[in-house]
């Protein structure tokens, strides 16, 4: 096992990580855990005041990603690969700092598979999230036999009313991208559809070079966000309640692609399916689903 000066030092090279502010603290035993912290940061926050969600999802998940590599014997064996990610907002971080408790629940020859609970500075719990990686990715070809080669498959897009009536809205999205999210485009939204565009930035690598998870994440939850927003009538507070990820393949040197699709809408909630793309290669790099709230505004 890895000490947690190792995996500070090896961290540093982690840009996303070090954007965000998370620093690992400790190892706990039996069961084996990592505590990991996260700064407030006024640019982890949303425009509600909130933690937001994608950022609090890459602390969760980089706690776990960090608890995974600790595992290993030497500092030069592979970095773990995220395959599956999921995980429930119970409730809004505030304008402080959090920390974030790692556990493995299980580690075979293959696949780690760790829960990850993140705290405010009461001690209560306010996200879980459960992460598997696979320990020593074989770097073999990857093939999408259903993806045409070449071409992205049919995406719903709004209609030209909606996509006008809407032009205002993602003029202010586009606005707090810039200050928030660098390199974060709305393209369009309307009739529960979303499109971004997240351009390359050093700031968005992890320390293996490739897109931070993190970075997909938060790309995931703000393109669902503009699917689920399009929908609401008296757009108040927005809230995610819970994303779930797969990751197909790692994404590095190209810029992404996402497309919300809200499959469902009931009081105010959306259940969003969210589709990542490499804007060159045209491969699917991640895809999964994000559950949204938009409550109306205090009258």
């Amino acid at each position: 096992m890895l000490t947690v000066e190792t995996l500070k030092a090896r961290y540093t090279n982690d840009r996303w990580g070090a954007r965000l502010g998370v620093e690992p603290l400790a190892w706990r035993e039996s069961p084996r855990a990592l505590e990991v912290s996260l700064p407030y940061r006024v640019g982890n926050m949303n425009m509600s005041g909130r933690t937001h969600g994608g950022m609090l999802a890459s602390f969760l998940h980089d706690a776990a990603k960090l608890l995974v590599w600790g595992q290993s014997e030497q500092d030069t064996d592979p970095l773990p690969q995220t395959l599956d990610f999921q995980i429930s907002y119970l409730t809004g971080g505030g304008r402080e700092a959090l920390t974030a408790v790692a556990e493995l629940s299980r580690r075979t020859r293959e696949f780690s598979f760790v829960a990850v609970e993140g705290r405010n500075e009461a001690g209560t719990a306010i996200a879980r999230a459960h992460v598997v990686f696979r320990n020593a990715p074989s770097g073999a070809a990857v093939s999408h036999p259903n993806q045409p080669e070449g071409a992205l498959p049919a995406l719903p897009q709004p209609s030209d009313a909606a996509t006008s009536r809407f032009a205002p809205m993602v003029k202010l999205f586009n606005q707090a991208m810039g200050r928030a999210h660098p390199g974060c485009i709305t393209e369009w939204m309307g009739d529960g559809l979303c499109l971004m565009r997240q351009e390359i930035i050093p700031e968005q690598d992890d320390w293996a070079g490739q897109v931070a998870p993190g970075q997909i994440l938060t790309l995931l939850d703000n393109t669902g966000g503009g699917a689920g927003c399009s929908l609401a009538t008296d757009l108040g507070m927005a809230v995610t309640l819970s994303i779930q990820t797969a990751f197909c393949e790692p994404a590095a040197g190209e810029a992404l692609v996402a497309h919300a699709q809200s499959l469902r809408r009931e009081d105010g909630l959306t259940h969003n399916l969210v589709q990542i793309f490499g804007a060159d290669s045209l491969r699917l790099k991640a895809f999964g689903t994000m559950t949204h709230l938009v409550r109306p505004g205090k009258r």
